[in-house]
């Protein structure tokens, strides 16, 4: 009864708090690197850190340079030219057939190198090709990159294709330039992770709108549902600044999540609050559905943040911080579905039913034979799920000797679609 009655009161609180949310997080720091999935203080992620400081190593990646001849004296001067400038791109080491043909033959010019002896030299040995730096139609050219960061590698790639972009047009001796890398494969999931929120907001805003007009025929609903949503979105967000979060691989999951459950609890509430009842006035009535729903409501999305918070345990990063920053935006949620919801209607003056509606025909036909159904088949049906977790569980789990384990996908290339172009 007192939320309601200090509806102004709590909207303006919750206004302010959207303010600050959509300040914090603007502030949160981009972190989408592949590699820091590892807690810096995981004892393998730092056994690695001290191997790479004693033997330290860069990221490999390939260049194919297709051409039908890749050994004519066109595609051989035009790949010298190219390596002549990667090599000078700070962190590049290229290396290719033209390298250790430089190395075995001291001196020779890249301009007048006899191509009879250069493919003489080139296929006198199976070396280039086991390497990759040779096959029938192409030359390649293998990179050393020094990276010490995803900006830097970013960096560094955007030389390198500025570098491969005369080649791209027709008339050159090359047929088509392949990328071929983890480098440029950590890149693309690395921006697309970073726009997938992007993507989905404007859908799952469209289903929004679309579900509430359809089921409550009301703007006012709506506008209710939607602004309370936008707050709880803002607020759970800026959260990560205090919490020193950053935008992660797996971040975009906080806001789904968080709008997910806001929605259907929005919808419990609100469902509710259009059933009427024999309170004597409107703000009872409001009042009393408020009730009825809050320990349902609580219990579900209480279960839902303690499941993410549990997440806490993981020894990836990206991983705790989802799970931790999921379950404080859920703890928003809840505070914001009981205290700025009913404010909003209030204010909105969202109108309920003035009398009890009966249910549809349809509707009442099925329950009187669905809930017999049930009870005679109870035995079949709770034998059937059991039957059904015990599948699941063989198929995450295995059976030895007859059903392989659910296999952990750990290679990057394994999260891309096989159509992709990268």
């Amino acid at each position: 009864m007192h939320i309601l009655e200090l509806r102004r009161w709590i909207a303006g609180a919750f206004l302010v708090l959207t303010v600050a949310g959509v300040c914090g997080a603007l502030r949160v720091p981009q972190d989408l690197a592949i590699e820091h999935l590892m807690v810096p203080g995981d004892p393998v992620a730092r056994a690695t850190r001290d191997f790479e400081r004693l033997f330290p190593s860069g990221a490999q990646a390939l260049l194919v340079l297709e051409a039908p001849d890749p050994l004519s004296p066109a595609a051989v001067r035009a790949a010298a030219v190219l390596e002549d400038a990667l090599a000078r791109i700070p962190g590049v080491e290229p290396h290719s057939l033209l390298t250790v043909y430089r190395l075995a033959i001291p001196g020779a010019p890249t301009a007048v190198i006899d191509p009879v002896r250069l493919r003489s030299f080139a296929t006198g040995t199976a070396l280039f090709r086991r390497a990759g730096l040779l096959g029938e139609h192409y030359l390649g050219i293998a990179l050393e990159l020094r990276l010490r960061s995803a900006a830097d590698r970013d960096r560094v790639l955007a030389a390198i294709d500025a570098r491969l972009q005369p080649l791209a047009g027709s008339g050159g001796p090359f047929t088509a330039v392949r990328r071929v890398g983890s480098p440029w494969l950590d890149a693309w999931l690395e921006r697309e992770t970073g726009v997938a929120t992007a993507r989905f907001m404007p859908l799952f805003g469209l289903f929004l709108m679309t579900l509430v007009l359809v089921v409550y025929r009301s703007w006012r609903v709506l506008a209710a549902v939607v602004l309370t949503l936008a707050a709880v979105v803002a607020v759970a967000m800026g959260l990560a600044a205090p919490l020193g979060f950053s935008h992660t691989v797996v971040s975009a999951l906080v806001p789904l999540t968080v709008m997910v459950t806001t929605t259907a609890t929005l919808v419990y509430i609100h469902s509710r609050y259009l059933d009427a009842s024999s309170a004597p006035t409107a703000l009872e009535h409001h009042a009393g559905a408020l009730a009825d729903k809050f320990l349902p409501c609580a219990a579900s999305i209480l279960a839902t943040a303690v499941g993410f918070a549990a997440l806490a345990v993981s020894e990836i990063r990206p991983v705790r911080e989802m799970g931790l920053w999921t379950a404080c935006g859920l703890g928003v949620a809840l505070l914001a579905s009981f205290t700025l919801f009913p404010a909003l209607q209030r204010l909105l003056r969202v109108p309920a039913r003035a009398a009890h509606r009966p249910a549809s025909a349809w509707f009442e036909k099925l329950a009187a034979a669905l809930v017999p159904w049930t009870c005679r088949y109870r035995w079949a049906l709770v034998g059937s799920a059991l039957v059904l977790m015990l599948a699941g569980a063989a198929a995450l789990f295995g059976i030895p000797g007859r059903i392989a384990a659910l296999p952990l996908e750990a290679d990057a290339l394994s999260y891309v679609n096989a159509g992709e172009q990268v």
